[in-house]
């Protein structure tokens, strides 16, 4: 699906010590239009295959190892979309192929469900603990084998993937397993004493019993795994048969690094700087940091993808982005205001306003080939046709991430549905009203659907892909988005 092939261009800056090997440097030349420009460590969450997509980013995977869940003899099958995974390899100078040297996965943690609460509105999401720590399964959340939220009970025992939030963990994928019989646990080691410590909040007792894979030591602020049971004492604890340190993905001073996640812990300084967790890294931003949208609120603790270096440990952002479901909007303009910096589009009789500034990636696709496009370029009176990429900041406002100007095609709406109607077929995007009656309803799979269980699915903030492929205000197709 197209949503897996980000057409952001990968800006690289900052500094770089680390020198690039050529593989088969036998006296000829090499084309620096084809040369990898960097070799970073990565990750994010796997969103597709053909070989592998992560962080926007196609990965090609012939010649790669992968350790999955410990298990270096792993292949590309074992990988899921959901997974959480490091890259080591390089990515190309077009930002948006690369090649994986190596791909490790593991999960977050594994132990007995409790206190499963299904949302109040939506069945199929919820949250649930594990060992005392609360696990949020969203409209994002994938299941192995086809599973849902409703086939998981208080004591199944669950492997979970995901990002961590100040209130837990945010599941991407969730793997449902025959027992409990073994806990693990991933995370920096934390208030360590002589006999126990904290992993994300959850105390793992040790002693003379327990393995210290490779004899590490064990010292507050280090990446581990742990493995053990419950302990008999606490059954909230883990009684820790093996611990072993982990790759925490972290590289060495100028390295570039690029990450997605959820916001945590954030902390405001002065002079636009400010830091916060993503996934057990710090991250600092200053006032050279680029972010998209500039609206976006940091402290909102929003999913982004940041783009930087690393310093004494800690990630220094030249960018962030806010990620998640993008609002996409493929349609004629109706006006465009360079004062005002927007540009309207009409659905109906309802006008729906985008805003344009400095940090949105704008291009010329059309024959005129203007560059720098800006608004100035647009007629004021309508239109261009454009295909936009946004994000809602939580307000009126919609904001432009991405805008490219191109040839008339079909007029296509990706938002989250505000309201839906199935006694008159009609759904409520962006504040307008969309009449379905001609459409053809699908499910993400592309499978038909009944009017009553396409309007069933509706639930507000569901998003759905409107097409009217003939540019005659008629909507033709309406499928749910995956």
């Amino acid at each position: 699906m197209d949503q897996y092939i980000h057409s952001k261009s990968f800006l690289i800056t900052g500094l770089f010590t680390a020198a690039i090997t050529l593989a088969g440097c036998g006296g000829g030349g090499s084309d620096p239009a084809s040369d990898p420009i960097v070799s970073p460590t990565s990750r994010g969450i796997i969103t597709g295959f053909g070989s592998t997509y992560i962080n926007g980013v196609k990965y090609e995977t012939d010649d790669s190892e992968f350790d999955v869940d410990d298990d270096d003899t792993a292949s590309q099958d074992d990988l899921r979309i959901g997974h959480i995974c490091t890259v080591y390899g390089t990515i190309n100078g077009d930002g948006v192929t690369g090649t994986a040297d190596k791909i490790s996965c593991d999960n977050d943690i594994q132990g007995p469900i409790s206190n499963k609460t299904p949302d109040g509105l939506d069945s199929s999401i919820g949250t649930m603990d594990i060992l005392g720590t609360t696990i949020e399964v969203t409209a994002d959340t994938r299941f192995e084998d086809s599973m849902t939220f409703d086939n998981f009970a208080d004591g199944d025992c669950a492997e979970v993937s995901g990002f961590t939030t100040d209130s837990g963990i945010s599941a991407t994928f969730i793997e449902k397993q025959s027992d409990c019989d073994e806990i693990e646990i991933t995370g920096e080691i934390a208030d360590l004493t002589d006999s126990s410590f904290t992993v994300r909040g959850v105390t793992v007792n040790y002693g003379g019993t327990t393995e210290l894979e490779d004899d590490i030591e064990l010292i507050d602020g280090l990446y581990v795994e742990v493995k053990g049971g419950l302990d008999p004492a606490d059954n909230t604890a883990v009684l820790a048969e093996k611990i072993e340190a982990e790759e925490d993905g972290k590289g060495e001073d100028e390295e570039e690094f690029e990450t997605q996640g959820i916001v945590s812990g954030y902390v405001a300084g002065e002079n636009g700087e400010a830091t916060f967790i993503l996934n057990s890294i710090t991250v600092k931003v200053d006032a050279t940091t680029e972010i998209s949208p500039s609206s976006l609120d940091l402290s909102a603790e929003p999913e982004v993808e940041v783009e930087g270096y690393w310093q004494d440990g800690v990630l220094i952002a030249e960018e962030i982005e806010q990620k998640g479901k993008k609002i996409k909007i493929h349609a004629v303009t109706s006006s465009a205001d360079a004062t005002a910096g927007t540009i309207t589009f009409t659905f109906g009789n309802t006008d729906v306003v985008v805003r344009v500034n400095h940090q949105t990636e704008m291009e010329d696709e059309t024959a005129a080939e203007e560059d720098p496009l800006t608004l100035t370029n647009f007629a004021e009176g309508g239109g261009d046709f454009v295909e936009l990429e946004a994000y809602n900041d939580g307000s009126a406002d919609i904001n432009a991430v991405e805008l490219h100007r191109k040839d008339i095609d079909e007029i296509k709406i990706v938002a989250p549905v505000e309201n839906a109607v199935e006694e008159t077929q009609t759904v409520t995007l962006l504040g307008a009203e969309f009449d379905l009656t001609a459409a053809d309803l699908k499910d993400e799979e592309g499978t038909a659907m009944a009017v009553a269980d396409f309007f069933e699915a509706l639930t507000e903030g569901v998003f759905i892909r409107l097409k009217d492929s003939e540019n005659d205000t008629v909507i033709d197709k309406a499928e749910l988005e995956d």
